[in-house]
């Protein structure tokens, strides 16, 4: 049997933005980019 490794990033990650601090729980409040 083969095995098969696939990389998903997290829905939630986004580059396009910019917010002044990063918390690990709970959402981002991001201005426009």
């Amino acid at each position: 049997m083969v095995r098969i490794y696939t990389l998903t990033l997290a829905p939630s990650l986004d580059s396009a933005t910019i917010t002044p601090q990063i918390y690990p729980e709970g959402k981002l409040r991001c201005s426009a980019p």
